[in-house]
């Protein structure tokens, strides 16, 4: 798949190049697809019809905006997406499991998070496993994919001062959940990380489960992120949420 060909009006070709990452970040922020066009520099309702749907659009802009604010233009290395929870992994005595890159065996590389009991004092000190860190970030997508699927769950734990407030649009806050997850297996590695570490407070490891706590304040700022193009909902409910967490809500 090729760009766009055209001709200046100097007659120069310009375009038809192979679609790189620029070329798909370009398509995914125009906003002709919404029914808008750029007039008087600003973009405004256009006469033809939008191809895409406002809520799907927004998600995605909303995730390339947070990506490129937070500088994560793409990921520092392999090791850095495999251990996309580091920092967030806890055994159940309380003490961070640490990742661990085994030298390379036959050309392959294998990823784990290791009780730090077995590091100071041998294997099998702690009690509890090493785990794979591809299977353990297998796990928590697949938890965070279910939530995001029906994400009344999730906004049940955000303060009823906002969630009942008459200015709380509950169907769009849903909606906006429910494209993202819908959006979520296409996402870039970056973008799949970034979204992991917003949501994710900890994961603690037991010999035979994991217990999984989500954020809520990285829910609320995942939420303000998906409704950026309505800067009005945006002020009421960061006020109305703040308000609830300065008074323990």
């Amino acid at each position: 798949m090729k760009t766009k060909r055209w001709r200046t009006r100097s007659g120069k070709l310009k375009g038809g190049k192979a679609f790189n990452r620029n070329a798909i970040y370009t398509l995914l922020k125009n906003r002709v697809y919404l029914g808008e066009v750029f007039y008087g520099d600003a973009w405004q309702s256009g006469a033809h019809e939008p191809i895409i749907e406002r809520d799907l659009w927004s998600g995605a802009a909303a995730l390339l905006e947070a990506r490129s604010r937070r500088g994560e233009s793409r990921p520092s290395s392999d090791e850095g997406s495999i251990f996309m929870l580091r920092g967030h992994v806890f055994g159940a005595d309380g003490r961070a499991m640490s990742p661990w890159l085994s030298s390379a065996y036959k050309g392959r590389k294998y990823a784990y998070y290791i009780p730090q009991r077995e590091i100071a004092e041998g294997a099998g000190a702690s009690g509890l496993p090493r785990l794979q860190a591809a299977n353990l970030n297998d796990q928590v997508w697949s938890s965070l994919r279910q939530l995001l699927s029906t994400p009344e769950q999730l906004l049940a734990h955000l303060p009823k001062s906002l969630t009942e407030s008459p200015d709380f649009d509950l169907s769009l806050v849903v909606n906006r959940l429910m494209n993202l997850e819908g959006l979520s297996e296409e996402l870039f590695p970056a973008h799949q990380k970034r979204l992991a570490k917003q949501l994710i407070d900890k994961v603690t490891v037991h010999a035979d489960r994991l217990d999984i706590d989500f954020s809520l304040d990285g829910l609320m700022d995942l939420i303000l992120e998906l409704l950026a193009e309505r800067p009005e909902l945006v002020r009421t409910y960061r006020q109305l949420y703040s308000s609830a967490r300065s008074h323990g809500l």
